[in-house]
């Protein structure tokens, strides 16, 4: 997720710089806002089916690592756009990046927490805006449009590694005991265990 709010903040500020690039004005390229909302139309469509054909939580862990990589591979090539269709379909490519990892973290969030994921996705939201700073404290440091992206590459790269490499959760080695299935909601159940069609015919 925090990665979703760095992208985001990196197309916003460096939009007019690329778009002169291409020989335009920000303005008048204003409808890569539009290729990028396609593209998240398109994931979010895409995802949900994605994620149930890649379940349990081992194999949609590799999708939101190859999306992080997608991501690195889009935004390594911003910087040296200079055609305005080039450009849209690069933002396109980062709505559909961005959306597929945003419903994988969501997905594995409410599959590896359970009862609890509500706070957790809390959690994703905020690892969204905090992180979309990294971009201003960046531009402190160099306006070289080139060295922001690198350093938006590297977190993704990095962050890919990090979730590939790092410890798997117990849903990963035996989807019998992840939080989910011992849920009383993921089974149609209310809080006290009663599941709702039961009440319903008692009621």
């Amino acid at each position: 997720m925090g990665l979703c709010g760095v992208v985001l903040v990196a197309l916003g500020s460096t939009l007019s710089t690329i778009a002169g690039r291409c020989g335009t004005t920000a303005t008048d390229a204003g409808t890569v806002f539009l290729a990028r909302g396609f593209g998240a139309v398109l994931g979010g469509a895409l995802d949900v089916k994605l994620f149930e054909a890649t379940a349990p939580l081992g194999r949609q862990r590799k999708v939101v690592v190859l999306a992080q990589l997608f991501l690195a591979l889009v935004l390594g090539l911003m910087p040296g756009c200079t055609s305005v269709w080039v450009l849209h379909v690069l933002w396109g490519a980062t709505g559909l990046g961005t959306a597929t990892l945003d419903t994988g973290v969501q997905i594995a969030t409410r599959d590896a927490q359970g009862p609890h994921a509500p706070a957790w996705h809390v959690y994703n939201t905020v690892a969204f805006a905090v992180a979309g700073a990294v971009v201003p404290l960046t531009l402190l440091l160099t306006e070289n449009v080139a060295e922001l992206y690198g350093v938006v590459v590297l977190l993704a790269v990095g962050n890919a590694l990090a979730l590939w490499f790092g410890p798997r959760l117990p849903g990963e080695l035996d989807p019998s005991v992840t939080p989910a299935a011992k849920s009383p909601r993921s089974e149609g159940a209310h809080l006290d265990g009663r599941p709702v069609l039961a009440r319903a015919a008692k009621g």
